[in-house]
């Protein structure tokens, strides 16, 4: 929700106490949609403030992306090139739970890099 035909959406609906925005993807920390989903009682769109009164939903499981075993999997079956694994997409918890099942289960090193970390390749 950070840009694009969506914000057009959201102006006109979220200040009608009778909308639902339903959001059935991922939405980042600190993104728009994650302000939503957290509460967020007012948003910014075209430098104008937006009254958030319609009611924010969400639905899981209409992800394309893989799940944790096939992160697992796709990562077996590559494992023979592969020198370390960075882990850049997704909450942190989760990150940090599968670079412990690669390095586990596969003895690669597995990385959740943070914001600012330098890497030599």
């Amino acid at each position: 929700m950070e840009g694009g035909r969506i914000w057009h959406h959201l102006r006109r609906y979220l200040p009608d106490n009778k909308n639902v925005l339903l959001v059935v993807s991922y939405q980042a920390p600190g993104s728009l949609g994650r302000r939503l989903l957290d509460g967020a009682q007012e948003i910014e769109i075209f430098n104008e403030k937006i009254p958030v009164r319609a009611s924010v939903q969400k639905i899981d499981g209409y992800s394309a992306h893989a799940d944790q075993q096939q992160l697992l999997n796709f990562a077996r079956q590559a494992k023979k090139g592969l020198k370390k694994v960075f882990l850049t997409q997704g909450e942190e918890s989760a990150s940090r739970v599968l670079a412990s099942l690669i390095q586990d289960n596969l003895g690669v090193e597995a990385i959740v890099p943070g914001i600012g970390d330098i890497f030599n390749l």
